[in-house]
């Protein structure tokens, strides 16, 4: 049997997979001609040269690789792992200190019964006592 951990390792490893997947399709579909429909077969044309040659596969994995650094500066933020951490509690302020009042995630990843996120955290920032919010917490 799974502890929670271990199934949270799971859902963040499989996670960070499917997103990996994505960001190299889009890479790999960005760097071939005539895929990139934000500009217009003009610009496309004067952009590229006329002798362009398909990416090898080590080029499509370096843009592939390239994206996904990109996107994982993002993922790593401290905003982000907060309360998207490894283990079952969140962290609060850049500094990643542990939620207080013993904060866990729970079975549906919204706080234990009783101390669900929505508890505290409302659908926009609260000033007094600075307690973050967002709509669908």
């Amino acid at each position: 049997m799974q502890t929670a951990n271990q199934g949270s390792k799971l859902r963040v490893a499989a996670f960070l997979l499917v997103l990996l997947v994505l960001v190299a399709g889009i890479a790999i579909a960005s760097s071939r001609p005539g895929l990139n429909s934000s500009i217009t077969a003009n610009e496309q044309e004067s952009a590229e040269p006329k002798n362009a040659k398909p990416l090898t596969a080590e080029e499509k994995k370096k843009v592939s690789l390239d994206a996904f650094r990109k996107v994982a500066t993002v993922l790593r933020h401290p905003r982000c792992l907060n309360c998207h951490p490894s283990g079952d509690r969140p962290h609060v302020t850049d500094e990643r200190r542990l939620h207080d009042m013993n904060v866990q995630r729970g079975p549906e990843n919204k706080g234990m019964a009783g101390l669900n996120c929505a508890a505290c955290h409302r659908t926009e920032n609260q000033t007094v006592p600075d307690i973050p919010g967002a709509p669908h917490w």
